[in-house]
């Protein structure tokens, strides 16, 4: 058997680093995933934004996102999960980013739902975003999931 290190907490409460806020999974039938994770495996909605084919759901102490295809096609298998990170200040992140060789797209803003984000792709090209809320009020909306 081998000898585990014991474990020590961190010295702060503080969380290091970008705040992972929500997995997006992208789906082909988007009304029919939403009613399947709400109804069948019972997590909550949180915002519904059928224009967008956007779903966000409470899934206990974390989020899930719902993103249907805008097109009319069909969601591409291997682009099919972007990781969310909540981060002060996208401009600063986008800097630090594109200084580490990073290729990152220009920012977007969304004023309806209040934030700003940017996206780009890690080695094996996975989608992330990070993103910062321009909205106080849908900050501290989304928050904490319910419960």
């Amino acid at each position: 058997m081998i000898d585990q290190p014991e474990y020590t907490p961190a010295p702060t409460t503080e969380i290091p680093g970008p705040d992972l806020f929500m997995i997006v999974l992208k789906v082909a039938d988007w009304p029919g995933m939403v009613n399947w994770y709400v109804e069948r495996l019972g997590l909550l909605e949180i915002l519904v934004d059928e224009q967008h084919r956007f779903a966000l759901l409470a899934a206990g102490g974390g989020r899930l996102a719902l993103q249907g295809d805008q097109g009319g096609g069909t969601t591409r298998r291997d682009d099919g999960v972007r990781l969310v990170f909540l981060v002060p200040d996208v401009d600063h992140e986008r800097t630090r980013l594109l200084d580490k060789g990073i290729e990152v797209g220009a920012p977007i803003d969304n004023l309806l739902e209040g934030y700003r984000e940017i996206r780009f792709r890690d080695p094996e090209g996975t989608s992330l975003s990070f993103f910062a809320w321009t909205d106080s009020t849908q900050f501290s909306r989304f928050r904490q999931p319910p419960g």
